[in-house]
């Protein structure tokens, strides 16, 4: 049980963001192109990010506290700062790659499935890393650690692997709905987006940074400082009202067509017009007769 547990976390780490563009790209007949643009975007901000954070960042953390940057020397400006880095770096890739290859995708459906891309890219990674976690659990669970691992690195070792092994079953999915809730903010994010462009107001970008920042930064702190279910709780809150927000940006134009009405029949998803009724003289010179008599 433990085991299908924790490989059923891994999977639907993996198969959860390309369910939801199949059934996507099924239901708004949407451009493949969106998704693999936005997992480039992801891609871009984290080769930028990861050696910012690594060469500038943490060295003015550390600066800052004048201690080594471990545990809860992450807290108050340094989580802050990291969120900050995520949030600006993710966006404006997002925004980047938008400006230079889909400027023609201004619909909300669209940005909707860009997000999709950006977020799925980042749960198959993650997904990758439980895959891996898992396996080599499962290979390391009956071994005889000794002969695999350095005598200086046995006592780390054993205390990873009994920790992963004693996760509740319910903690081990954890991981699975953490990714459910980053889509649905990642989906959010690249609609906030969007508005810069069809608004041509760059204070909508400035939003996204800042609502990223936010949600990163409760993540970075919390995790740190509460209760890993007070975080996921915080967390799905977020992503609560970040649901709400995609709803609103949502426009009449992405909006499905009302039903018309032809008759007694109601004909949904169409918009119908009656074609002009032709006439005859002879019914006109009828009619005539009729009303006059």
């Amino acid at each position: 049980m433990d085991a299908l547990v924790r490989l059923l976390n891994a999977f639907i780490m993996l198969g959860l963001p390309l369910l939801l563009a199949v059934v996507l790209v099924r239901k708004y007949r949407l451009n493949w192109k969106l998704f693999f643009y936005g997992a480039l975007a992801f891609g871009i901000s984290q080769i930028l990010e990861i050696p910012f954070n690594r060469y500038l960042l943490v060295p003015l953390v550390e600066m800052i506290n004048g201690q080594p940057l471990t545990g809860g020397s992450a807290l108050g400006l340094g989580g802050i700062l990291f969120a900050l880095s995520a949030g600006v770096f993710e966006e404006s890739s997002r925004a980047i790659v938008y400006w230079f290859s889909l400027r023609k995708y201004t619909r909300w459906k669209e940005a909707v499935f860009y997000g999709v891309g950006h977020g799925g890219l980042e749960a198959v990674f993650l997904g990758g890393i439980a895959f891996y976690a898992f396996f080599q659990a499962m290979a390391y669970r009956n071994a005889d650690l000794s002969n695999l691992v350095p005598p200086e690195q046995l006592q780390l070792a054993r205390a990873q692997l009994d920790l992963y092994w004693s996760l509740p079953w319910h903690m081990a999915l954890l991981g699975a709905l953490e990714r459910f809730f980053a889509l649905i903010i990642q989906m959010t994010l690249a609609v906030i987006v969007l508005q810069a462009f069809v608004r041509k107001k760059v204070l909508w970008f400035f939003l996204a940074v800042g609502w990223h920042t936010l949600v990163d930064t409760v993540v970075v702190i919390g995790i740190q400082t509460w209760d890993i279910y007070v975080v996921e709780l915080l967390l799905g809150l977020m992503a609560l009202l970040s649901l709400a927000i995609l709803l609103r940006l949502r426009t009449e134009n992405d909006l499905p067509p009302a039903e018309e009405e032809i008759g007694d029949a109601r004909v949904p998803g169409k918009r119908l017009t009656r074609k002009p009724r032709s006439y005859s003289l002879d019914q006109i010179d009828r009619s005539r007769y009729d009303q006059n008599g």
